[in-house]
């Protein structure tokens, strides 16, 4: 009698340290699987901050390599201001609404759509459209200055 009793105590011990056993594994192949997806989560967020970075690098490469055209800037120059405008600031800002409240009410309109028009790279390029587009006095020499002077004499 002992003995079987010891055997059926043995029994149960192994039945429960079975049990535990599995129990554990159950819980470490859940934690495992926790992990795997927080690093999946992780990685997928990694990846769309890297998109994130090479996009907003591709738009600032392709703003900097801008060449427009000058033909609008002029337009407004020669006197069709009211609607010629508002077209061009909705065509251009209409994704941006601060440069387009800019657009619509800056003074030195000439300047900012040289700037969008040509990147920075094409200094040369938007030295003409400021020339072209931009009222400057008469007696002052344009074709000397640089492009922060032709932007003081401008303002003034």
């Amino acid at each position: 009698m002992k003995k079987e009793e010891t055997e059926e105590t043995l029994m149960n011990i192994k039945t429960a340290a079975f049990k535990e056993v599995q129990n554990r594994r159950i819980n470490l192949k859940r934690m495992i699987a926790e992990m795997r997806e927080k690093q999946r989560r992780k990685t997928i967020s990694l990846e769309n901050r890297l998109q994130a970075v090479k996009y907003n690098m591709a738009l600032k490469m392709k703003n900097a390599y801008k060449k427009g055209d000058m033909k609008f800037c002029v337009k407004i120059k020669n006197g069709e201001i009211k609607e010629s405008r508002r077209n061009y600031c909705v065509a251009n800002f209409s994704d941006d609404i601060l440069n387009y409240q800019e657009c619509l009410s800056t003074d030195d309109f000439c300047h900012f759509c040289c700037d969008n028009e040509f990147g920075d790279f094409n200094h040369n390029e938007r030295r003409v459209c400021y020339k072209e587009s931009c009222i400057i006095n008469e007696n002052e020499n344009v074709g000397n200055l640089s492009e922060p002077e032709i932007l003081m004499n401008s303002m003034m």
